[in-house]
């Protein structure tokens, strides 16, 4: 159970080896976020620096379209926590799996993933962990 103060609701949506990824609440104005944290209590060194490289990344691309909005980068512990904006809806890894959709429609989907892939990297980002349970 992770308990940061200013944000309620808070659940587990996906735990990784490095990062943990969360829904909840701000409380300051009930926006829904997505809370992106450290596994572990005590986070190495490098992956702190990996979190500030992303969330500026983020930043920088707020325009494009599909990229999620960084809202910001707290601390709370020992730990860095990403605040992202939570557009709704499931991963594409969970849309595979609980929905029997058509072959031309998981097509589509690829495509678009692939598409907004394309934008990003032309912006000189280079994301290093495409699944489908990154891609809402």
């Amino acid at each position: 159970m992770l308990d940061i103060d200013g944000y309620s609701d808070i659940a587990l949506l996906q735990r990784g080896a490095q990062s943990s990824i969360y829904r909840g609440v701000r409380t300051s104005d009930n926006c829904p976020v997505i809370l992106k944290v450290p596994t572990e209590s005590y986070p190495t060194p490098e992956l702190l620096v990996r979190y500030h490289h992303e969330y500026a990344h983020l930043k920088r691309l707020h325009e494009v379209e599909g990229v999620i909005n960084a809202y910001g980068l707290e601390q709370h512990q020992n730990r860095l926590v990403m605040i992202l904006e939570d557009v709704g809806g499931e991963t594409l890894g969970q849309t595979i799996q609980q929905h029997n959709l058509p072959l031309v429609t998981l097509l589509r989907l690829f495509i678009l993933a692939a598409d907004r892939l394309a934008t990003v990297h032309g912006q000189g980002v280079l994301h290093k962990n495409i699944h489908p349970d990154n891609l809402i």
